[in-house]
């Protein structure tokens, strides 16, 4: 352990994921809330070690491919930008968080993927007390050691994708036992998506079967107990809701879109909504404030704040990520957390450029399930 502290590399990723992590403590009932907030110390020691590390390794940072850095460049730039015709404290807190998280990615390069490796032990931890809390609770919605049960999915999936891809494999049977029992429609979906792209991507073998198995396994336990339908039957009638509102013929608009309302938990009609008048750079970074307008997708929150050029650069790393990384699967659960939540562009921002730093320099392999011999790379 102390020739653990004594490396360099080793303590600015453990500081990095210690921020990482502690960013989507958002707790009400956190102790002490009067004197501090957890999630703030989080950013704190973010913005600590980004300007420590470049300050004195400014020499050996690079910033990589053009397709990637670019894009984020126009991303931070824009919040920057907005100093020209908006000069108050919190268009310049904008700018200097852009500006920090471009920073962020930049020295991810270097030691992002050893930080975010640590996430793997509060995976594990996150998923038992979600597990738990649904056998205690006989269903409902369950987050555990998490501040609520959509945020508990995205960690989940996350933890998953960016701990060390050797153990990514079992790791995934943990994982989908904890994501069954949040009783969070999203995490539906984030596994319905990853497993098509597994699929898609070949890449399957005999490790597969086990969180396979285990999953069928909790779910036969599960539902003679009625735990399932507990925990999903919101899920169930949101379906019937979404079917009737697209076969139904005979419904008028304002009926199909309450009937879509209920289908999407009320995005349909306010997530799903531009509130402001676009303007080319937006009204401003706003990742504290769960605003009335804000709207619950990554591109028109990108839009509403920074402006539809901005957005599109955020389209553009994705697609640079999923093209000249490995890490496709990271990709897109970026792009999957920004379909229903805004958390990606608020409280769990630094992960985005965390991630895309640690993606481009990364060396491991694309595939999880796959044997890594007759891979095709």
């Amino acid at each position: 352990m102390r020739g653990f502290f004594k490396d360099y590399s080793n303590r600015v990723a453990l500081m990095l994921a210690i921020g990482l992590i502690l960013i989507v403590a958002h707790y009400s009932g956190q102790p002490f809330l009067k004197y501090f907030f957890v999630p703030q110390i989080g950013m704190a020691i973010l913005l600590g070690v980004v300007l420590t590390v470049v300050a004195s390794k400014w020499k050996s940072l690079t910033l990589g491919s053009k397709t990637i850095w670019i894009p984020l460049a126009v991303i931070a730039g824009s919040a920057v930008l907005r100093l020209v015709i908006q000069q108050d404290v919190d268009t310049l807190a904008g700018a200097l968080f852009m500006s920090s998280m471009f920073g962020l990615y930049v020295i991810s390069r270097q030691y992002g993927e050893r930080a975010l490796n640590f996430f793997m032990p509060v995976v594990i931890a996150g998923a038992v007390s979600v597990i738990i809390q649904a056998i205690v609770t006989k269903g409902g919605e369950n987050a555990g050691i998490f501040s609520e049960y959509a945020t508990a999915a995205q960690f989940l999936v996350f933890g998953w994708i960016v701990s060390p891809r050797k153990h990514q494999w079992w790791l995934a049977s943990i994982v989908l036992m904890g994501l069954f029992c949040t009783g969070a429609e999203e995490a539906i979906f984030y596994v319905a998506i990853l497993g098509v792209v597994i699929l898609i991507r070949k890449d399957w073998g005999k490790k597969i079967l086990l969180p396979i198995g285990i999953l069928g396994i909790v779910i036969l336990i599960a539902t003679p107990f009625g735990l399932t339908q507990k925990l999903y039957s919101r899920g169930v009638d949101m379906v019937q809701s979404a079917y009737v509102a697209l076969t139904d013929k005979t419904l008028s608009p304002v009926e199909r879109d309450v009937l879509l309302d209920e289908a999407t938990n009320g995005r349909w009609t306010n997530g799903w909504r531009l509130h402001r008048p676009v303007k080319p750079l937006g009204y401003g970074v706003n990742i504290a404030q769960h605003y009335k307008t804000i709207p619950h997708n990554i591109v028109l929150l990108v839009i509403d704040q920074l402006g539809p050029v901005a957005a599109m650069a955020w389209l553009a790393v994705m697609v640079g990520g999923l093209r000249k990384t490995k890490w496709a699967y990271g990709f897109v659960a970026l792009i999957l957390f920004g379909v229903f939540q805004p958390y990606v562009w608020t409280k769990m921002a630094p992960w985005m450029w965390a991630m895309t730093g640690a993606a481009a320099t990364s060396q491991v392999s694309g595939y999880i399930f796959r044997d890594v011999v007759t891979q095709q790379l």
